[in-house]
């Protein structure tokens, strides 16, 4: 299910230092960045807290991005799917389920013919900044990474038709050479069932991750975990009018900073022109709880379109307004996601992504912050064994209070790159090299950061 896409109903309604060094650091008093953000007046202009002169590593960090495709559209994962591209969502909701792949013939024999498959992949990276540190205190580590996987299926679970059902679980070890304090062991488990009879169609989803890799909004690495809901409901009225309502709810937990729950529900009605297209109106009502500050409630008026023109090309999208009840004062934004999957050519193939939601701040308890994120990524198959990879985007975060006395005025820009080269050794074996970097401009000095990655992986199918 990826912060943008905790929006699936609305998509609907239209996803260094050496070691000893590194823990003397760590002994040091920490800055409490929570105050600095929201008081950047104690903030020298050096970008140093008045008072301060050691900054504790581990309160620098920020975290990235990454879907599935249409028909012999998806841009193939990384051989190892790193924390920070699991933690991000679709941007448009519900497109990863119906903009997606089928299995390649191999998987039809074995294993597969019960439903069932594996993948295991390792991966060695080396990480110039794994705290996400401003220019200047950079702590680098060599990093292993390994993770295996699991798959099940029964039923057409990718069209969603008939009885149907699937489950993933993709656990990893992440383990740092310098800094072996931070290595972690991550968890990734997905469910998804449902069915459908004459006019009616219901489905349920659920997913459990935790994470330990870094966020941009709390500016550490941050252990934390994750779990999303969703239910759906669709009713076919006349073959081309149908209606639809679905209810989500999603929880965060962090060891040291503030977790919340939302929950959100919409019900809206759907029009098809013709078998390629669906587009849909509709109304949403959610309710946004910090677990340390005063919630929100907030209503959204959406449309939404699905557009298949072939097995080569898919888009989706919705969009409109969020209407939000703040104690401060009430606030109107707008809210859309966007989604394009496209085979250019025969070894040429395309995503494009847009989108813009409200989340809530784990650091600045009493606010949240408008994410808008755009991304671009193609993959061009290079003779019989090699493909090149481009990946990119540009990420805004606009923080807002939702408390009386909470103004922050903070404000980040990032933007992201990664180039790779995959080489197929044969159909289930493929390695890979690749580059990655991340570059965070923002108005308060402390979160300044560059990060630059190489690495090669490996993936095995099974």
């Amino acid at each position: 299910m990826n912060g943008l896409a905790r929006s699936g109903w609305a998509a609907a309604l239209a996803l260094g230092f050496g070691g000893a060094a590194a823990a003397q650091m760590r002994e040091a008093a920490p800055v409490n960045l929570a105050e600095v953000v929201a008081s950047p007046s104690s903030v020298d202009a050096g970008g140093t807290p008045a008072g301060e002169v050691l900054i504790d590593p581990s309160l620098r960090t920020g975290w990235g991005g990454g879907g599935s495709g249409a028909p012999e559209v998806r841009l193939a994962e990384p051989a190892v799917s790193s924390p920070a591209s699991r933690a991000e969502k679709p941007a448009a909701g519900r497109l990863a389920e119906r903009i997606r792949d089928r299995e390649p013939a191999r998987f039809a024999e074995g294993w597969a013919a019960k439903g069932l498959r594996f993948d295991v992949a390792s991966e060695v990276v080396h990480d110039d900044n794994i705290y996400y540190s401003r220019p200047g205190e950079e702590v680098s580590d060599v990093v292993l990474r390994f993770r295996p996987g699991i798959y099940f299926e029964a039923g057409d679970a990718l069209e969603r038709e008939g009885a149907f059902g699937s489950m993933s679980y993709r656990p990893q070890a992440s383990v740092f050479i310098d800094n072996d304090g931070e290595s972690t062991v991550d968890h990734d488990v997905a469910l998804a069932f449902g069915g459908s009879q004459d006019r009616v169609k219901t489905s349920a989803d659920i997913a459990f991750r935790t994470l330990s890799e870094p966020s941009v909004d709390v500016s550490e690495r941050a252990d934390r975990s994750e779990l999303e809901a969703a239910l759906e409901f669709e009713y076919d009225l006349t073959g081309k009018t149908g209606l639809r309502a679905d209810a989500q709810y999603f929880r965060s937990d962090y060891d040291r900073f503030a977790g919340s729950d939302e929950w959100r529900a919409g019900l809206y009605a759907t029009y098809s022109l013709g078998a390629k297209t669906e587009l849909g109106i509709g109304y949403g009502y959610g309710e946004l709880r910090p677990d340390a500050a005063v919630g929100e409630d907030y209503q959204r008026a959406l449309v939404r379109a699905d557009w298949e023109a072939s097995a080569k090309l898919a888009a989706a999208a919705w969009g409109g307004a969020d209407f939000r009840e703040r104690d401060a004062a009430d606030e109107t934004s707008a809210v859309f996601g966007i989604e394009l999957a496209s085979q250019l050519r025969e070894g040429t193939k395309l995503r494009l992504s847009a989108g813009r939601d409200i989340e809530a701040s784990a650091l600045l308890d009493s606010e949240t912050y408008t994410l808008a994120k755009y991304s671009a990524a193609v993959e061009q198959r290079v003779g019989d064994r090699f493909t090149a990879v481009l990946e990119g985007g540009y990420e805004d975060y606009r923080y807002s209070g939702g408390g009386e006395f909470s103004d922050s005025d903070r404000s980040d820009t990032g933007v992201f790159v990664r180039p790779a080269l995959r080489y197929g050794l044969r159909d289930d074996l493929r390695a890979e090299v690749f580059y990655a970097f991340r570059d965070n401009d923002s108005s308060v000095d402390l979160l300044d950061f560059e990060n630059n990655q190489f690495g090669a992986s490996v993936r095995y199918e099974f």
